[in-house]
């Protein structure tokens, strides 16, 4: 039997989802958007849940979209995957009827920093740190794979996703860079 690619555990008013694939960093797999779109349904359908938290197993939140996943290989519409399941994810976290906390421990890659930015709030650990996605061998799919993009193809070009977004990316990976904290915090990030 296979384990679940997200835990859920209940504590009181609070659901905590854990993407659970550490050895992969919690790279996103098809498999794993199905089940987390439907936790997340299933926490919206509870009146009884007043937050959910999302969070990673292991060292790292996500490290993006698993690229070993038949959905990304090369040749695959891109636009599709982006579509069908990020959006999807992304719209869900936007309307659910509670306040969603992305909790960030080390890396929030690519998509999974688009996921974090998802949530109303983000807390990070002192480890927490972000990295954009590399498309070029995608070639012109990379426009379809940017943060941004995603961003403004669910919400428009909303002045604080931006915002958002420039700001998770330009922090270091160095937990000592203060600077990166500061201009997070300034912004009214997390």
């Amino acid at each position: 039997m296979t384990e679940p690619t997200i835990t859920i555990a209940r504590t009181q008013a609070v659901t905590t989802l854990t993407l659970n694939r550490p050895a992969a960093m919690n790279s996103f797999t098809t498999g794993m958007h199905v089940e987390l779109l439907a936790a997340l349904n299933a926490a919206a359908d509870d009146s009884s849940v007043r937050c959910v938290v999302i969070t990673g197993a292991g060292r790292g939140f996500c490290a993006g979209q698993d690229l070993g996943d038949p959905a990304a290989a090369p040749g695959q519409d891109l636009g599709a995957l982006i579509t069908t399941f990020y959006r999807s994810l992304v719209l869900r976290l936007q309307s659910m009827p509670v306040p969603v906390m992305a909790a960030v421990n080390g890396v929030a890659a690519g998509a999974g920093a688009n996921i974090a930015l998802g949530c109303d709030i983000v807390v990070a650990t002192r480890s927490a740190y972000s990295l954009r996605a590399s498309v070029s061998r995608w070639g012109s799919e990379r426009r379809a794979m940017s943060p941004k993009w995603a961003w403004e193809a669910s919400f428009g070009a909303s002045s604080s996703r931006n915002r958002s977004v420039t700001a998770l990316s330009s922090c270091r990976r160095e937990s000592d860079d203060i600077s990166a904290g500061i201009r997070v915090k300034e912004m009214s990030i997390i």
